[in-house]
């Protein structure tokens, strides 16, 4: 979970994280941690819904959400960038757009594979910024992105949020990403097409379905 978060202008921050080596596991989707989902009901419906890639230079920007949502359940997004050709670039913020300052957040995941070892490292604590207005998260740090998702070193970043009780059952909600990477304009697209999901009536409390990971 994040650490303790103090209050500062403009938004609430988090401590610096520590990233934590671990060589088992495979990059990919992650599927959420939820104490005691063992004997939870399993939530409605669950597929990745793709937003359509956003193109910044060479950098192409993409996201999936999770769909359809619960009140009072929860939902997570999935940011990675591709590189062309076989360039390497560094990313130094991601902003990870929610539908709204109502989605509380829950946990931030980050993984990559060391390029000397191998290893899949994660980090779960980076220094991280909450906009009070808009719910936008913010983390800062220096992560490579890479030609393909399939290449080693890539790096793959997951959200995942408290869905408010008060979100209407049939709505769309909408979210998006941005970013700032080195030598490259900073990008910011908070509704992208694509990476909408719908709100529907479910157990308030669920697990994630079997396989949506």
């Amino acid at each position: 979970m994040l650490a303790a978060i103090a209050v500062v202008a403009g938004g609430l921050t988090a401590g610096v994280g520590t990233a934590t080596a671990s060589g088992s596991a495979d990059l990919g989707y992650f599927l959420p941690l939820v104490s005691g989902s063992v004997d939870l009901p399993v939530c409605p419906g669950g597929f990745n819904r793709y937003a359509v890639p956003k193109q910044a230079g060479d950098v192409t920007a993409r996201r999936t959400v999770t769909t359809p949502a619960v009140p009072g359940s929860w939902f997570w997004s999935h940011d990675w960038f591709e590189v062309a050709g076989n360039e390497t670039k560094y990313v130094q913020r991601l902003t990870d757009y929610p539908p709204s300052a109502a989605y509380k957040l829950r946990s931030i995941r980050i993984q990559w594979r060391d390029l000397e070892t191998d290893e899949l490292r994660t980090e779960t604590e980076p220094p991280t910024s909450i906009d009070k207005q808009t719910g936008a998260v913010t983390i800062t740090g220096n992560w490579a992105v890479r030609g393909d998702a399939s290449r080693p070193g890539n790096t793959y970043f997951d959200f995942q949020y408290d869905v408010p009780l008060t979100a209407k059952i049939g709505s769309v909600q909408e979210s998006g990403v941005g970013f700032t990477a080195a030598g490259l304009v900073p990008q910011d697209w908070p509704a992208m097409d694509g990476a909408a999901f719908e709100i529907v009536e479910g157990p308030a409390i669920c697990r994630p379905p079997t396989g949506n990971q």
